[in-house]
Protein backbone atom coordinates (compact mmCIF):
# COMPACT_ATOMS: atom_id res chain seq x y z
CA UNK A 1 0.00 0.00 0.00
CA UNK A 2 0.65 3.45 -0.75
CA UNK A 3 1.94 5.75 1.82
CA UNK A 4 -0.29 8.33 1.54
CA UNK A 5 0.92 10.68 4.40
CA UNK A 6 2.22 14.19 3.72
CA UNK A 7 5.39 14.88 4.13
CA UNK A 8 5.93 17.18 7.22
CA UNK A 9 4.99 20.53 6.74
CA UNK A 10 2.56 20.28 3.72
CA UNK A 11 -0.45 19.66 5.76
CA UNK A 12 0.33 23.08 7.37
CA UNK A 13 0.66 25.20 3.38
CA UNK A 14 -2.15 23.38 2.25
CA UNK A 15 -4.43 24.56 5.35
CA UNK A 16 -3.09 28.24 5.34
CA UNK A 17 -3.69 27.83 1.44
CA UNK A 18 -7.53 26.43 1.85
CA UNK A 19 -7.74 29.78 4.06
CA UNK A 20 -6.15 31.77 2.53
CA UNK A 21 -8.93 30.95 -0.74
CA UNK A 22 -11.94 31.01 1.11
CA UNK A 23 -10.92 35.39 2.39
CA UNK A 24 -10.52 35.53 -1.13
CA UNK A 25 -13.74 34.14 -2.03
CA UNK A 26 -15.39 35.98 0.82
CA UNK A 27 -14.72 39.22 0.15
CA UNK A 28 -14.81 38.80 -3.81
CA UNK A 29 -18.59 37.53 -2.80
CA UNK A 30 -19.25 40.51 -0.39
CA UNK A 31 -17.55 43.05 -2.67
CA UNK A 32 -19.91 41.57 -5.35
CA UNK A 33 -23.15 42.27 -4.02
CA UNK A 34 -21.77 46.25 -2.34
CA UNK A 35 -24.43 48.63 -4.65
CA UNK A 36 -23.69 51.96 -4.55
CA UNK A 37 -27.23 53.72 -5.19
CA UNK A 38 -28.08 57.48 -5.65
CA UNK A 39 -31.65 58.33 -5.32
CA UNK A 40 -32.65 61.37 -6.95
CA UNK A 41 -35.72 63.62 -7.01
CA UNK A 42 -37.49 63.90 -3.17
CA UNK A 43 -34.98 63.66 -0.73
CA UNK A 44 -37.79 63.68 1.81
CA UNK A 45 -40.56 62.52 0.46
CA UNK A 46 -43.14 59.43 1.48
CA UNK A 47 -41.30 56.47 2.96
CA UNK A 48 -37.47 56.40 1.54
CA UNK A 49 -38.04 52.55 0.48
CA UNK A 50 -34.15 52.91 -0.79
CA UNK A 51 -32.78 53.89 2.38
CA UNK A 52 -34.64 51.27 4.19
CA UNK A 53 -33.07 48.45 2.10
CA UNK A 54 -29.90 49.32 3.38
CA UNK A 55 -30.82 50.59 6.99
CA UNK A 56 -32.33 47.10 7.37
CA UNK A 57 -29.75 45.16 5.36
CA UNK A 58 -31.63 43.78 2.86
CA UNK A 59 -28.94 45.57 0.44
CA UNK A 60 -25.13 45.82 1.21
CA UNK A 61 -23.00 49.00 0.14
CA UNK A 62 -24.31 53.03 -0.07
CA UNK A 63 -27.19 55.26 -0.46
CA UNK A 64 -27.04 58.92 -1.35
CA UNK A 65 -30.29 61.19 -1.51
CA UNK A 66 -29.14 64.50 -2.41
CA UNK A 67 -30.97 67.55 -2.78
CA UNK A 68 -31.74 69.47 -5.63
CA UNK A 69 -28.77 71.51 -5.29
CA UNK A 70 -26.41 69.13 -4.26
CA UNK A 71 -27.67 66.58 -7.38
CA UNK A 72 -27.83 69.70 -10.04
CA UNK A 73 -23.67 70.66 -8.75
CA UNK A 74 -22.83 66.88 -9.79
CA UNK A 75 -21.41 66.20 -12.95
CA UNK A 76 -21.95 63.68 -15.10
CA UNK A 77 -18.54 62.38 -14.56
CA UNK A 78 -18.95 62.27 -10.40
CA UNK A 79 -22.19 59.94 -11.07
CA UNK A 80 -20.21 57.55 -13.37
CA UNK A 81 -17.47 56.78 -11.38
CA UNK A 82 -19.33 57.24 -7.87
CA UNK A 83 -22.61 55.55 -8.45
CA UNK A 84 -24.07 51.66 -9.37
CA UNK A 85 -27.45 52.65 -9.88
CA UNK A 86 -29.44 55.57 -10.19
CA UNK A 87 -33.40 55.43 -8.58
CA UNK A 88 -35.48 58.03 -10.34
CA UNK A 89 -38.17 58.92 -7.76
CA UNK A 90 -42.10 59.91 -7.22
CA UNK A 91 -41.19 63.67 -8.02
CA UNK A 92 -37.93 64.11 -9.98
CA UNK A 93 -39.50 66.06 -13.03
CA UNK A 94 -37.60 67.03 -15.43
CA UNK A 95 -38.04 71.02 -15.08
CA UNK A 96 -36.66 70.80 -11.29
CA UNK A 97 -33.97 67.56 -11.50
CA UNK A 98 -31.69 67.34 -14.75
CA UNK A 99 -32.75 64.13 -15.94
CA UNK A 100 -31.52 64.80 -19.11
CA UNK A 101 -31.11 61.69 -21.44
CA UNK A 102 -28.09 62.59 -23.49
CA UNK A 103 -26.10 64.33 -21.05
CA UNK A 104 -27.10 62.36 -17.56
CA UNK A 105 -28.66 59.25 -18.19
CA UNK A 106 -27.41 57.79 -21.31
CA UNK A 107 -23.39 58.13 -20.11
CA UNK A 108 -24.59 56.33 -16.75
CA UNK A 109 -25.87 53.70 -18.74
CA UNK A 110 -23.21 53.77 -21.18
CA UNK A 111 -20.86 53.21 -18.23
CA UNK A 112 -22.50 50.02 -17.28
CA UNK A 113 -24.53 52.08 -14.30
CA UNK A 114 -28.11 50.66 -13.76
CA UNK A 115 -31.49 52.75 -13.63
CA UNK A 116 -34.71 51.91 -11.93
CA UNK A 117 -37.26 54.32 -12.79
CA UNK A 118 -39.95 55.68 -10.22
CA UNK A 119 -41.09 58.66 -11.55
CA UNK A 120 -44.37 59.73 -13.22
CA UNK A 121 -41.73 61.98 -15.41
CA UNK A 122 -38.88 59.46 -16.64
CA UNK A 123 -36.88 61.43 -19.22
CA UNK A 124 -35.67 65.28 -19.06
CA UNK A 125 -35.12 67.64 -22.14
CA UNK A 126 -32.69 65.70 -23.57
CA UNK A 127 -35.82 63.20 -24.72
CA UNK A 128 -34.70 59.80 -24.89
CA UNK A 129 -34.35 56.73 -27.91
CA UNK A 130 -36.51 54.81 -25.38
CA UNK A 131 -39.04 56.74 -23.25
CA UNK A 132 -41.71 58.61 -24.24
CA UNK A 133 -44.26 59.70 -21.40
CA UNK A 134 -47.56 61.55 -21.67
CA UNK A 135 -48.43 63.30 -18.29
CA UNK A 136 -52.07 64.33 -18.77
CA UNK A 137 -52.33 65.90 -22.32
CA UNK A 138 -48.85 67.20 -22.33
CA UNK A 139 -45.65 64.73 -23.69
CA UNK A 140 -42.59 64.82 -22.03
CA UNK A 141 -40.90 64.27 -25.85
CA UNK A 142 -42.16 64.02 -29.63
CA UNK A 143 -39.47 60.87 -30.07
CA UNK A 144 -42.28 58.44 -29.42
CA UNK A 145 -41.22 55.24 -28.33
CA UNK A 146 -42.73 54.76 -24.78
CA UNK A 147 -46.43 56.46 -24.77
CA UNK A 148 -47.86 57.23 -21.53
CA UNK A 149 -51.73 57.18 -21.10
CA UNK A 150 -52.84 58.04 -16.87
CA UNK A 151 -55.13 55.11 -15.52
CA UNK A 152 -56.48 56.85 -12.41
CA UNK A 153 -58.78 54.05 -12.25
CA UNK A 154 -55.79 51.52 -11.15
CA UNK A 155 -56.51 51.70 -7.51
CA UNK A 156 -53.66 50.36 -5.16
CA UNK A 157 -53.52 46.43 -4.22
CA UNK A 158 -54.51 46.23 -8.26
CA UNK A 159 -53.02 42.63 -9.01
CA UNK A 160 -50.85 42.57 -11.97
CA UNK A 161 -50.06 39.87 -13.82
CA UNK A 162 -45.75 38.99 -14.05
CA UNK A 163 -43.91 37.59 -16.60
CA UNK A 164 -40.68 35.74 -14.68
CA UNK A 165 -37.51 37.51 -15.45
CA UNK A 166 -34.62 35.84 -13.08
CA UNK A 167 -33.19 38.22 -10.44
CA UNK A 168 -36.17 40.95 -11.05
CA UNK A 169 -39.54 38.92 -10.43
CA UNK A 170 -38.24 36.46 -7.83
CA UNK A 171 -40.63 36.00 -4.81
CA UNK A 172 -42.93 39.21 -5.95
CA UNK A 173 -46.85 38.67 -5.24
CA UNK A 174 -49.66 40.26 -7.82
CA UNK A 175 -50.47 42.97 -5.34
CA UNK A 176 -48.71 46.42 -5.37
CA UNK A 177 -49.30 49.58 -4.01
CA UNK A 178 -49.80 52.07 -6.34
CA UNK A 179 -48.65 52.27 -10.24
CA UNK A 180 -49.38 55.35 -12.11
CA UNK A 181 -50.18 54.23 -15.85
CA UNK A 182 -49.44 52.00 -18.67
CA UNK A 183 -47.08 52.12 -21.65
CA UNK A 184 -48.85 51.26 -25.14
CA UNK A 185 -45.24 50.81 -27.12
CA UNK A 186 -41.38 50.29 -26.06
CA UNK A 187 -38.44 49.85 -28.00
CA UNK A 188 -37.23 46.48 -29.45
CA UNK A 189 -34.67 46.38 -26.49
CA UNK A 190 -36.93 46.67 -23.73
CA UNK A 191 -39.32 44.05 -22.82
CA UNK A 192 -42.96 43.59 -20.72
CA UNK A 193 -42.78 42.14 -17.08
CA UNK A 194 -45.57 43.68 -15.29
CA UNK A 195 -48.98 43.59 -16.96
CA UNK A 196 -53.00 43.61 -16.25
CA UNK A 197 -55.71 42.30 -18.51
CA UNK A 198 -58.08 45.27 -18.66
CA UNK A 199 -61.76 45.19 -19.57
CA UNK A 200 -61.64 47.05 -22.96
CA UNK A 201 -57.94 47.55 -23.35
CA UNK A 202 -56.64 43.97 -23.36
CA UNK A 203 -53.51 42.99 -22.04
CA UNK A 204 -51.90 46.43 -21.60
CA UNK A 205 -48.04 46.67 -19.84
CA UNK A 206 -47.15 48.45 -16.45
CA UNK A 207 -43.29 47.81 -16.23
CA UNK A 208 -41.29 46.89 -19.12
CA UNK A 209 -37.07 46.05 -18.34
CA UNK A 210 -33.85 45.87 -20.80
CA UNK A 211 -29.84 46.40 -21.77
CA UNK A 212 -29.05 49.76 -22.92
CA UNK A 213 -25.63 49.97 -23.83
CA UNK A 214 -23.59 48.26 -20.96
CA UNK A 215 -25.81 49.08 -18.49
CA UNK A 216 -29.67 47.83 -17.23
CA UNK A 217 -32.99 49.47 -16.76
CA UNK A 218 -36.57 48.94 -15.44
CA UNK A 219 -39.40 51.08 -15.95
CA UNK A 220 -42.45 51.59 -13.79
CA UNK A 221 -44.62 54.10 -12.80
CA UNK A 222 -44.65 52.20 -9.08
CA UNK A 223 -43.59 54.99 -6.89
CA UNK A 224 -42.32 52.55 -5.37
CA UNK A 225 -39.45 54.46 -3.21
CA UNK A 226 -41.91 56.58 -1.82
CA UNK A 227 -44.79 53.95 -1.22
CA UNK A 228 -42.84 50.77 0.06
CA UNK A 229 -42.42 49.86 3.45
CA UNK A 230 -40.86 46.89 4.84
CA UNK A 231 -43.20 46.69 7.53
CA UNK A 232 -46.21 48.10 6.26
CA UNK A 233 -48.97 46.09 4.53
CA UNK A 234 -48.59 42.72 1.95
CA UNK A 235 -48.65 45.06 -1.25
CA UNK A 236 -46.20 47.58 0.51
CA UNK A 237 -44.00 44.74 1.79
CA UNK A 238 -44.26 43.41 -2.08
CA UNK A 239 -43.27 46.61 -3.86
CA UNK A 240 -40.47 46.74 -1.13
CA UNK A 241 -39.12 43.60 -2.71
CA UNK A 242 -39.80 45.01 -5.92
CA UNK A 243 -37.50 48.10 -5.18
CA UNK A 244 -34.66 46.08 -3.71
CA UNK A 245 -35.14 43.34 -6.87
CA UNK A 246 -35.35 46.25 -9.61
CA UNK A 247 -31.99 47.46 -8.00
CA UNK A 248 -30.39 44.73 -7.20
CA UNK A 249 -30.82 43.63 -11.07
CA UNK A 250 -30.08 46.58 -12.44
CA UNK A 251 -27.11 46.63 -10.80
CA UNK A 252 -25.67 43.68 -12.06
CA UNK A 253 -24.95 44.42 -15.30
Amino acid sequence: MKDRRLAPGIGSIRQLLLIFVSIVILLLSTSAFAINVLVVGGPSTGNQATNQLFANGDLTGTVARPTWDEYRNMTTHDIVNNYDVMVITYDAVDWQWDMDWNTRILPFLASGGGVVWNSFIVTGTGGSPLITLQHGTRYVCPDGSICYIPNSSLNPDVPLNILAVPGLTDGLGSAFTQVGGYFNSWDPALQPFLQVNATGLGTITYGVYGGVNAGRTVITQMYADRNANSTGSAAEQNTYLFLKNAITWSGAS
